[in-house]
């Protein structure tokens, strides 16, 4: 099987060097049959002779690729560094540039020796100061107790006063409640007597009229009435003396006097009572307040911002790696100042490579699609995937905008090394066992069906002869057509342009000294020009030779 390109092969470098050597390797390697050699043996081509020879394919089933070529440098797709901002010189550097640590490792480290200093001298500047913050817990402490204490005798006479304030109510209460109906009475009479001092006051009985012959036989009546109403007052005042003794009868015989003043001390004792416990609860609080806020200075007494900023600093004098990967570089030197960036740190068995694709590409290139790539160190070819496509274009103006896009390497392929220029390749379709051929190699006859020209022999003079087959025309990439038809066979020989004279290329044969030259001390290798599909070497194909005369 043969994979079928769209951009030139990189046969490259060596075929540049020894070109003249290869072109008659590649004649004599690729020419077939008794036909082909009698031809040029009858007639011989001397050394720097011109030779004129058709481009041909050999048919053979590969795959066509329609792919979007680019060109980018080999990175690592997992970059981290190691940065300080610390002014310490450097004591120990335990790495080299290309050493491989995991993430965690000692990269280096920075002298502590000024950072402990200060360290020490600020522990005993804090050992003072908690000492005398512990003092002051301590009286806090005292003051509390004390407080406690005041709490607990206010909160006893509280309970003595409450009880004795109880015990005087229920008797005053119990002596009211015997002498009620009595204070009733009394109560009564009261009304009853103010209510008849009211009625006697002036304007309150009826005047004498201003006619004196309307008035003259009510004086009589009036008289009367002034009369009638004494008596009421009289009887009233009686009355209400007769209830206010029977009242202070039963007051003085049940010690009513005696209760109301009991109670009225237990009340007052009771309301002083309360007030000197309220008071008590007060100082017992704020000396509890001191006493959690000592207790929160002590804690922190032992402890300070600038501390922990200096063991943190102490802890950063040692630099780590973030990430797993090789040391690819070091700015680390035992005795001076270490750089900003003291390490960069790339994962090589995480690849990608920053490509830029063309705008009149960018709509046919997604994300996911395959990668082929490869690079001049090596003959390998290696896979990878679209991983990243920007959405805006750089450039412009005069020359076409460019899309910045990642391909994501699949594997760790150890010969894919970092800062290698690749190739790249994107594949947009691929066309599995198929023939292919030039699209120069595609003609139209005179129905305007598409053929290719089948070598079918040589002529009397030895030429290749070819014949028109039609084919169907499938898939094609920029370079590349598939065909198929049924007059194509595994291995038959096909004209590499349509056009005859697009197909008929010239060569120089070298002289006896460059062929000497070029064979002493040369590589070993063997030399295959024909049955390439798609042709490595320029459209260079199978060569069938057509000699000059």
């Amino acid at each position: 099987m043969q994979t079928v390109k769209a951009g030139l092969s990189r046969l490259g470098g060596w075929a540049g060097r020894h070109k003249k050597l290869l072109i008659a390797l590649a004649i004599l390697v690729v020419l077939a049959g008794g036909l082909a050699v009698w031809k040029l043996r009858a007639r011989p081509a001397a050394a720097g002779q011109t030779v004129e020879y058709v481009r041909t394919v050999t048919l053979s089933r590969g795959s066509l690729d329609d792919v979007v070529s680019a060109t980018g440098t080999v990175e690592s797709a997992d970059v981290s560094t190691v940065t300080t901002e610390l002014k310490y010189t450097v004591q120990e550097v335990l790495v080299a540039v290309g050493d491989s640590v995991q993430e965690g490792d000692v990269i280096c480290k920075l002298d502590t020796s000024e950072l402990e200093n200060q360290i020490e001298k600020l522990k005993e500047s804090l050992a003072d100061q908690t000492a005398q913050l512990q003092k002051q817990y301590d009286q806090a402490v005292a003051s509390r107790d004390e407080a406690k204490y005041a709490l607990d005798e206010a909160y006893t006479s509280q309970s003595r006063a409450q009880s004795s304030y109880n015990s005087a109510k229920s008797a005053y209460d119990s002596i009211v409640n015997e002498i009620a109906a009595y204070q009733s009475a009394y109560d009564t009479a009261l009304a009853e007597y103010q209510a008849l001092l009211k009625e006697s006051e002036p304007g309150q009985l009826p005047s004498a009229s201003s006619d004196p012959a309307a008035s003259q036989p009510q004086d009589g009546t009036a008289v009367t009435q002034e009369e009638s109403l004494a008596d009421k007052i009289s009887a009233a005042k009686a009355k209400l003396d007769a209830a206010e003794a029977e009242l202070n009868t039963m007051k003085s015989g049940l010690g009513y006097t005696a209760a109301q003043q009991a109670y009225t001390s237990a009340e007052q004792s009771l309301n002083s009572a309360n007030t000197a416990y309220s008071q008590a609860q007060k100082t017992y609080d704020s000396a509890q307040d001191a006493v959690n806020t000592a207790a929160e200075n002590l804690a922190d007494g032992g402890e300070s911002d600038e501390l922990e900023q200096l063991y943190e600093q102490v802890e950063n004098c040692t630099l780590r790696a973030k990430t797993a990967g090789k040391v690819t570089s070091l700015d680390a030197i035992v005795g001076s100042l270490p750089g900003t960036t003291v390490a960069t740190i790339q994962d090589t068995g995480s690849l990608k490579i920053s490509i830029s694709i063309p705008e009149y590409d960018i709509e046919s290139v997604s994300v996911g699609l395959p990668v082929r790539i490869t690079t001049d160190v090596t003959d390998e070819t290696f896979t990878g995937t679209v991983s990243q496509i920007s959405p805006t274009a750089t450039g412009g103006g005069s020359s076409s905008s460019q899309f910045a896009a990642e391909v994501l390497v699949d594997g760790s392929p150890e010969a894919l090394r970092i800062g290698t220029n690749a190739s790249v390749e994107i594949i947009l379709s691929s066309t599995e066992d198929v023939f292919t051929v030039p699209l120069d190699a595609i003609g139209q006859d005179e129905s305007g069906q598409d053929v290719v020209y089948l070598q079918t022999g040589t002529d009397e003079a030895g030429d290749p002869t070819f014949e028109p087959v039609p084919v169907t025309v499938g898939a094609t990439n920029d370079y590349y057509a598939e065909v198929s038809g049924e007059d194509l066979t595994e291995g038959a020989v096909v004209r590499a342009a349509a056009d005859p004279a697009q197909a008929v290329s010239q060569i120089t044969l070298p002289t006896d000294e460059e062929m000497s030259g070029e064979m002493t001390g040369g590589p070993s290798m063997s030399v295959q020009v024909g049955g390439m599909a798609g042709g490595d070497m320029g459209g260079g194909m199978a060569a069938a030779p057509v000699m000059g005369g």
